[in-house]
């Protein structure tokens, strides 16, 4: 993963809010977060979603995760007007399991800020 500069502002605000629910959701089972794309990078605009690659473990159904945290994820866009873009996946930041979206992981692995 990268070593950029943590997200400020706005962006920060939005996902402490996005962890708090995810913490509240899913307890010990949430393993870590990282921030991907254009808020990662520093090159977004106002319109720009968060992407957030979510690490549970375990994670018996991603896509029925996704959906789960897509609740809290559009409260936490009437919260901050940020709308966060979750992307569920097994293990952790430091040992993703490799069972899916390997083009995404690997941006997120590459590009992404650990939060």
């Amino acid at each position: 993963m990268s070593d950029p500069s943590p997200p400020n502002g706005a962006t920060a605000a939005t996902l402490v809010a996005f962890r708090r629910r995810l913490e509240r959701r899913y307890g010990e089972r949430l393993r870590g977060l990282v921030l991907f794309g254009s808020r990662a990078g520093g090159d977004f605009h106002a319109e720009s979603d968060a992407g957030v690659a979510v690490f549970l473990d375990p994670v018996l159904d991603p896509i029925e995760a996704q959906m789960d945290m897509a609740g809290d994820a559009y409260a936490v866009f009437l919260e901050t007007g940020i709308l966060v873009e979750p992307w569920a996946f097994g293990g952790s930041p430091t040992q993703p399991a490799r069972d899916r979206a390997l083009d995404l992981l690997h941006a997120v692995r590459t590009e992404g800020v650990p939060l």
